[in-house]
């Protein structure tokens, strides 16, 4: 078993693990290391690949949605609390 990045247009789309060299029309398949850190939206050129870089709004969106767990958390725990 090894894993694969697979390649389009220098951007990692997908990463997957297979016992051989897949076979992927329109795609670089590319046998990423055991320790190789590689993620989806990474580029690929030249046999490197350079992390892709997360933007403000992505940063922004994240933290939204950590935020709404949070808030979600609290409201339930008040309800708890207000039924008892």
């Amino acid at each position: 078993m090894a894993r694969y990045a697979l390649i389009l247009n220098g951007l990692v789309e997908n990463i997957i693990i297979a016992d051989d060299t897949p076979q992927v029309p329109g795609r670089t398949v590319v046998n990423l290391t055991t320790n190789q850190l590689v993620s989806l939206g990474d580029s690929y050129s030249g046999g490197i690949f350079t992390p892709r870089i997360v933007t403000d709004a992505e940063i922004r969106a994240r933290n939204a949605v950590g935020r709404l767990i949070a808030g979600r958390t609290q409201l339930r725990t008040i309800r708890t609390q207000a039924a008892r």
